[in-house]
């Protein structure tokens, strides 16, 4: 989510019988919303789908990074990148640092401009890993090779978790991750953030993260048990006061039965029909739940 041109402007995956799409609505309260409109289907690149956007701001403007879905055969999903001056207008999509995984299932990706170059989080196969270029275009470099150090405020030990859909966020000068966090084979993901732990402009130490704590948002009737998935995080404190937390939830099961690949015919996925919940804070650790 951002804000700009007196609205918000919201991006998703929505899911329908055949396809994943990234789609955008717009507000100008958080209560009343635009018509829904697709941005990239995966249509024009002969893919089943595209799916989980995330935004950050760059040198010449807004970035958005989605990767395909779909697990077509031949095809491993992929970063694709897209940009924008003003959020509504966006540029075809490209394939996002092909060279980094050519033949590997790369989704999840987040951007962060940093001084002069571009560092990208994303999930590599089930690994956290970092990449680093000079511009979108690249050369494009792995950091190091993964998975990241993710160390839990309470233990300062790796916390055990699984990590995905990432959002790279500078908070009054510091440098933050937002990830979705799980234990394997549980169906439970929540939103845990972490602290950058070395110098920002040193590549390397974009693998080692600290402090990690769960912003704890509070369950509602719509969204139990599983209350607050993928979600992404907007500074409004200049504006209100308030951080914003858009994200996912739901209070039933549903088995996919037309995810329109082999693998979720082989293993169904108990997804439930996902609503969109939204909550703000003014320190992160205190949470208002306000409208879904």
């Amino acid at each position: 989510m951002a804000w700009q041109g007196n609205q918000w402007h919201l991006f998703f995956s929505a899911f329908d019988q055949e396809r994943s799409v990234v789609a955008t609505v717009t507000s100008p309260d958080l209560e009343n919303f635009s018509e829904l409109r697709i941005l990239f289907s995966g249509r024009e690149q002969n893919l089943i789908g595209m799916c989980s956007p995330d935004l950050a701001k760059g040198p010449d403007g807004w970035v958005m990074i989605f990767n395909s879905w779909g697990q077509k055969e031949g095809s491993p999903n992929a970063l694709h990148v897209s940009t924008s001056t003003d959020l509504i207008t966006w540029s075809p999509a490209q394939r996002l640092a092909p060279n980094l995984a050519q033949e590997d299932r790369v989704i999840d990706g987040a951007l962060a401009w940093v001084d002069d170059h571009w560092m990208m989080a994303c999930k590599w196969w089930n690994q956290l890993r970092f990449a680093s270029a000079p511009a979108l275009e690249g050369p494009w470099e792995w950091v190091e090779e993964g998975p990241a150090s993710m160390r839990s405020q309470d233990t300062g030990e790796d916390n055990g978790y699984k990590h995905e859909n990432f959002q790279l966020l500078n908070l009054d000068g510091a440098w933050k991750l937002l990830s979705t966090d799980y234990v394997p084979k549980k169906l439970h993901h929540h939103p845990w953030i972490y602290d950058l732990t070395g110098e920002a402009s040193d590549p390397a130490s974009w693998m080692k993260w600290q402090n990690g704590r769960r912003l704890m948002v509070e369950a509602e009737d719509w969204n139990r048990p599983d209350p607050d998935n993928a979600a992404a995080l907007w500074d409004h404190r200049d504006a209100d006061g308030y951080f914003y937390l858009i994200y996912g939830g739901k209070n039933e099961e549903r088995i996919d039965e037309f995810c329109g690949t082999a693998a979720a015919t082989e293993r169904p996925w108990p997804r439930g029909w996902n609503k969109l919940g939204l909550s703000r804070s003014q320190d992160l650790i205190h949470w208002e739940n306000s409208i879904r």
